[in-house]
């Protein structure tokens, strides 16, 4: 594939001498300007705490703000070109040997799929200009280069040039929940960690909003998930930023499974509205002295952190004796290759983020259909038969007598909602009481999908209904023989 052809050897080599020398000729110049900086930073993130723990955000400014090196480099103005400030006479001689030296490299052309040198040059100047940023936000402006700092700042910009794909981690932080671990270790590939804060400071100040997200809501995690080993064509810079703010669905998918693992193992409620696509080992742009990463936002959580996220009671806490639990759940999803049982885990984790109880509820009983249906049955009789034998399994924190009860007054309250026999007038007393009712009855079925959920994943051989009729409703452990071989039956 053209996105996976990467720079010989000999190019590589010579793209690096190119770039460095840029890089080490401009930084006298460049130094010199950022010296002489006359605005400041103007948001520039702080983190605070609420009391309830969860982070907020604000901005430096005054005396505390960082020098604004991006503005002495560009001259002063919005629309001003990269390196503009230092375009005198040949300082950009560097700059241009690089843009030619990349645009006679086959790889490079393919990648930006333009037949004008122009490309080449323009990218070359940004990517110089990033680097001298990115060394004087982090080291700050001085008569010296220091090579060893020059030499960790030119390396994530020399790997992002030359390679053919881009590594990246994707890091989704866990709104409203504070976890009593730093780490902890889920797959070889996924963990949950503490987010510090420089990493907090990141993912506060960039973000592409595709869904209507609560700004206090997005600043409320204190810990994510992580899921490594993803990665992206290599692109032009300035199409990286486009990319990588448009999630895939490969991507949901692997969110949704820890999600939905982390919803049956705690009855959490949970939700994320951050998804960050954070860089491993290259850079093309960073925010001040930040680590580099690439934001999008959904709306994937539940409405109701929209009004509690600075309330106590909101947060939850996940002790460390329930991450064993966690990460076997998370296993058991993983693992799963039944078709109904995905789509089931994603009513779940629809049920428990919808805003109308009465859409919750009817997600949560088509989740259990899901599972426990057969084609062409009378489903109401027989899934709370099968819902109450799966609750065998359960040690006694679903007595089957009671989940074939409860079970039916769902099914009451689902007739109610589908054919409508609950929405005549009533006054607005009833109507409350009728609010209650379906939401009291949504905690229901939700617990009853996790049941259902969780315990056909420790037990996959239930997955086929009728096993749970002959093995724990009637207590048949094999097929009936066949009529020949009944005694007493030949003569």
């Amino acid at each position: 594939m053209a996105d996976e052809i990467y720079f010989t050897k000999e190019e590589s080599t010579a793209v690096a001498d190119a770039f460095l020398k840029a890089f080490t000729d401009l930084y006298p110049i460049a130094s010199l300007k950022a010296e002489r900086a006359l605005t400041n930073v103007d948001k520039y993130p702080q983190m605070n705490f609420r009391d309830n723990g969860m982070p907020y955000f604000s901005s430096v400014w005054r005396d505390k703000a960082r020098p604004d090196y991006e503005w002495a480099l560009s001259g002063g103005s919005l629309l001003a070109s990269a390196l503009s400030s230092i375009d005198e006479g040949n300082n950009l001689e560097p700059v241009k040997k690089l843009g030619k030296i990349l645009w006679d490299i086959p790889a490079f052309r393919t990648r930006f799929k333009k037949e004008d040198a122009w490309y080449a040059e323009y990218e070359a100047k940004k990517l110089v200009e990033q680097a001298l940023l990115r060394y004087l936000n982090c080291y700050g402006p001085g008569n010296e280069l220091d090579p060893s700092k020059a030499w960790i700042v030119a390396r994530q910009f020399l790997f992002a040039l030359s390679a053919g794909r881009l590594p990246l981690t994707l890091v989704i932080p866990i709104l409203m929940h504070k976890f009593e671990t730093d780490h902890y270790r889920l797959t070889d590939d996924a963990y949950i960690f503490k987010m510090r804060e420089p990493f907090q400071l990141a993912r506060s100040v960039s973000g592409y909003s595709t869904g209507g997200v609560s700004r206090s809501v997005v600043h409320s995690a204190t810990h994510a998930f992580v899921n490594m080993n993803w990665s992206i064509g290599n692109q032009p810079s300035s199409d990286l930023g486009m990319s990588l703010t448009e999630t895939s669905e490969a991507a949901f998918e692997v969110i949704d499974s820890f999600f939905a693992a982390l919803r049956l193992a705690t009855d959490a409620v949970a939700g994320y509205a951050q998804i960050l696509q954070v860089p491993r080992g290259w850079g093309v742009s960073y925010k001040w002295d930040l680590p580099a990463m690439y934001i999008s936002e959904n709306r994937r959580y539940p409405m109701f952190y929209d009004r509690a996220y600075s309330r106590n009671d909101a947060v939850r806490s996940v002790p460390e004796d329930l991450m064993p639990d966690i990460r076997e759940t998370y296993h058991q999803v993983l693992a799963s290759k039944s078709n109904k049982m995905q789509l089931a885990l994603r009513r779940l984790n629809a049920c428990v983020t919808r805003d109308d109880d009465v859409d919750a509820i009817l997600d949560a009983i088509i989740g259990i259909e899901l599972l426990l249906g057969d084609e062409n049955d009378s489903l109401t009789f027989k899934l709370k038969m099968r819902v109450a034998g799966l609750s065998k399994l359960t040690d006694g924190r679903f007595p089957p007598e009671a989940s074939y009860k409860e079970m039916g007054k769902l099914y009451q309250t689902r007739s109610a909602i589908v054919h409508g026999s609950s929405r005549g007038k009533k006054s607005k007393d009833i109507e409350a009481d009728t609010r209650t009712v379906y939401a009291s009855h949504r905690d229901l079925a939700t617990r009853y999908l996790r049941m259902v959920i969780k315990t056909l994943l420790e037990h996959p051989q239930y997955l086929s209904p009728q096993l749970i009729d002959r093995q724990l409703l009637i207590g048949v452990d094999d097929e009936p023989p066949a009529q020949e071989d009944i005694p007493g039956l030949n003569v």
